[in-house]
Order: C-alpha cells, then sequence, then structure tokens
C-alpha cells in the first residue's frame, strides 16, 4: 500500500505543470509576446521534439538506472526550464525550452506509469484506473490553478509549476527504497509477458493514445483560446469549465478500470471511444451563448472519457517492455497532441469574424478522425496477435 501511494503522489505530481497552461495561454503567450492566437499554440506543441528525442535513452537505460534518478533527475531538468521561461526571453527560445521541457515530461510520466504496470493482466485495469484517476485529477486542479494564477500573470503559472517539479524531485528521493522495490518487479513482469501467449502489439494502444492526446488537445487548448480569446470568457471561468470534465474523468477512471477486468479491456475502449467522439461532434451543435449546452457536454465528455486511460494502458502494458512501452505511448499521444495543436492551429481563426463556423469545423473534424483511429486500432487488436517469443 506504501509504494501504491508513493506511485500516486509522484503521479499527481508530475501531471500538474502542463495542466496548468493550457487556461493560461493568452497570457504567457498572447499578451506577452505578442503572438497570434494561432501561433500560441505552439507553446503546447513543441513537446512533442523533447518527447521524440528522449524516447530511444529512456528504452535505453531504464533497466540499468534506478526508477528514483530517473524521476528526479527529469523533474529538475523540468524545474529549470519553467523557470527560465518565466523570464520575457524571447518567443522562439522559449519553444526552445519548452521543447526541452518535453523530453523531462516523458521521462518521469513514463517511469511512474511503467512501474505501475508491475502486476497481472487480470487486474491491470484497475490499477491503470487508479492512474487515469490521479491524472485527471491532476489536470483538473492543474487546469483550475492555471485559469487562477494567470490572472496575476505569466510568471505567477511558470513558477509555480516550477516549483511543483521540484516538489516530484524531492519526493522521489524520499521514496527511492519503494520505488527500487517496485522497479524489480517491473522488469519480472516485463520478461515473463515477453515470454506469454498474451503478448499484444504495441501499435493500436499507441493508436488510441494518439487520438486521445490529439481530443485532449482540441479541448483543452483550442477550447481554452476559443473561450478567453473570442468569447471574451476570463480565464478563470474556461479552466473551471475544463477542470469539470476532467474532473469527471478522474472519479469516474477507477470504475472503469474495474469493469474493463471483468469485461474485458478492449470492450470497454470500444464503448467509451464511441461515445466520447460523438460527444465531441455535438459540440459544433452550440452557439456561442450556449453556457448550460456546454456544461452539459462537458459532463457527457467526462462520464464518457472515463475509460480511455486505463484501457489503453492496460492493453499496451501486454507488450512486455515495460517501462519504454510506457514512453512509446505516451510519445504517441505527445504526437497526438502536436497534431491536434497544429491542424487546430492552421483552422484557427485570428479575429473573431466567423469564429463559431470555425470552431464547429474544428470539432467536427476532429470527432470523425477520432473514430476513425480507434476502428483501426481495434481492427488490429482483432486482427493481430503476437506469438510467444515473437
Amino acid at each position: 500500500m506504501t509504494r501504491l501511494l508513493s506511485l500516486i503522489v509522484l503521479l499527481f505530481l508530475a501531471t500538474l505543470p502542463d495542466a496548468m497552461m493550457p487556461p493560461a495561454l493568452k497570457v504567457i503567450a498572447v499578451d506577452r509576446y505578442g503572438v497570434t492566437l494561432g501561433e500560441a499554440h505552439w507553446f503546447m506543441a513543441v513537446n512533442l521534439i523533447g518527447a521524440i528525442l528522449v524516447l530511444p535513452l529512456l528504452a535505453a537505460v531504464w533497466r540499468s538506472v534506478a526508477a528514483w534518478k530517473l524521476i528526479a533527475v527529469a523533474a529538475l531538468v523540468d524545474a529549470i526550464c519553467l523557470g527560465v521561461a518565466a523570464f520575457p526571453i524571447g518567443w522562439v527560445p522559449t519553444l526552445v525550452v519548452r521543447g526541452i521541457e518535453g523530453g523531462a515530461d516523458l521521462v518521469t510520466i513514463s517511469t511512474v506509469l511503467g512501474l505501475m504496470g508491475a502486476g497481472t493482466f487480470s487486474s491491470s485495469g484497475r490499477r491503470f484506473g487508479v492512474a487515469g484517476l490521479v491524472m485527471m485529477m491532476g489536470l483538473a486542479v492543474g487546469a483550475v490553478g492555471g485559469g487562477i494564477l494567470s490572472e496575476r500573470s505569466a510568471p505567477a503559472v511558470l513558477f509555480s509549476s516550477a516549483l511543483i517539479c521540484l516538489t516530484l524531485a524531492a519526493v522521489a528521493w524520499l521514496v527511492r527504497a519503494n520505488l527500487a522495490d517496485v522497479r524489480d518487479r517491473t522488469l519480472r513482469v516485463a520478461r515473463a509477458t515477453m515470454r506469454s501467449r498474451w503478448r499484444l502489439s504495441l501499435w493500436p494502444s499507441m493508436c488510441f493514445s494518439f487520438g486521445d492526446r490529439a481530443m485532449a488537445a482540441v479541448i483543452s487548448v483550442t477550447g481554452s483560446l476559443y473561450l478567453t480569446g473570442i468569447l471574451d470568457v476570463s480565464s478563470t471561468r474556461a479552466g473551471s469549465v475544463i477542470g469539470l470534465s476532467l474532473l469527471l474523468l478522474a472519479i469516474f477512471s477507477w470504475p472503469a478500470g474495474v469493469l474493463a477486468d471483468r469485461v474485458g479491456p478492449l470492450r470497454v475502449r470500444i464503448v467509451s471511444a464511441a461515445f466520447y467522439g460523438l460527444a465531441v461532434a455535438a459540440m459544433a451543435m452550440l452557439t456561442a451563448t450556449d453556457g448550460r449546452g456546454l456544461l452539459m457536454l462537458m459532463v457527457v465528455l467526462g462520464v464518457a472519457g472515463a475509460g480511455l486511460i486505463p484501457t489503453t494502458y492496460a492493453l499496451g502494458s501486454r507488450s512486455g517492455r515495460g517501462i519504454s512501452d510506457m514512453g512509446s505511448i505516451q510519445t504517441a499521444g505527445t504526437a497526438g497532441y502536436f497534431a491536434g495543436v497544429m491542424i487546430a492551429a492552421v483552422q484557427f481563426p485570428d479575429s473573431t469574424e466567423h469564429g463559431l463556423q470555425e470552431f464547429q469545423r474544428i470539432y467536427l473534424g476532429f470527432a470523425a478522425g477520432y473514430l476513425v483511429l480507434n476502428l483501426l486500432g481495434v481492427a488490429g487488436l482483432l486482427r493481430w496477435r503476437l506469438r510467444p517469443g515473437r
């Protein structure tokens, strides 16, 4: 129980900093450096570069380097990057720092998720359901906190995020003995999985993660900019609305994971993804003044999307490569986030003229693409299964 609590605390802290950025994006990018709303998407997108560069390193060292060292060093790098970005260093240097930070994010979250995967297949849903609950709670708290802090200043958001990362590094050092025990078990589970007939291909889970994060991008980043930049909603209110959806995702994530253990993660995935995609498509039916409709759809998104995280990681953990599997899934998710913000950035209007129509087009297009990606992933899992030893 102490080991699980250690992982829960680490995962919660690791998810906070990035969640604080979308509600504060207008203050950090548009107000501070004078970039357009579309260009502001780059602040969230450049993390992919760092993730891609770090992933091969993570796959090579996770079996030989202590887990607490991976987490602590990456968290310190993250804190330094956020601290530097808090100063007015210019738009391009800020993007470079954010790219480095993306690599540090990948190491911290992938390592913790990989450690949470140490266990039997029959209980993987509930373990990653707990992970989903913690991650969504962190995202919800971060979204609300980022909105509140952004009312003060951009440095307030960035310095607060850096302080959280320093706390993460300190906690990793304090619980290093617990992390060492869990890491040993993770290595044993990975070796057993490689020999198991239940070993699955990893690419469908990466496909799921790509789609999930792309949708998260268009909901959080584009939605935040739409509310604050076009509808002139306050950052606090925008963060609270998005935070509500994330809170519901957190509350229902663990029950969805338990259900996945009973009926199968793939079945839960199919139902969750279908309703999630349809709910996003329904957002295109909203008008600029339909606050109640937006609130209702955020509730639907939270409940329907609760099964996405536990099923993605439960299926991905059956590939047998331990923490590096989680890194691959995280990188795919970051790539999805990058694709989401870039596609949205191209379509996002720079003025309020025709803003609602562009908003509707973005959400309908992403909903259709999301459903197609999930169909591909499901088809891959239904058709292909790696043979033992392959």
